[in-house]
């Protein structure tokens, strides 16, 4: 699934000012926050956890992960 993001804090503004609006969503869990998801910029591929610098602002689409047999 694809994300488009809005900066909140400074922090999330730069972020977004420099990696692009759309992300990823990627299939990480966090260590210790069982709610918590990572992202990937489409843009420049940083790759981060979501925090509250960052308000969704549209969601599109479902990704599904293939299995390749070898």
């Amino acid at each position: 699934m694809r994300i488009k993001l809005e900066g909140i804090t400074q922090k999330g503004k730069n972020r977004v000012k420099e990696h692009g609006q759309w992300w990823g969503m990627l299939d990480w869990f966090h260590p210790t926050d069982s709610i918590a998801f990572a992202i990937e910029s489409v843009m420049t591929g940083d790759r981060r956890w979501i925090t509250n610098d960052f308000k969704i602002i549209e969601k599109v689409g479902v990704e599904c992960s293939k299995t390749i047999n070898q």
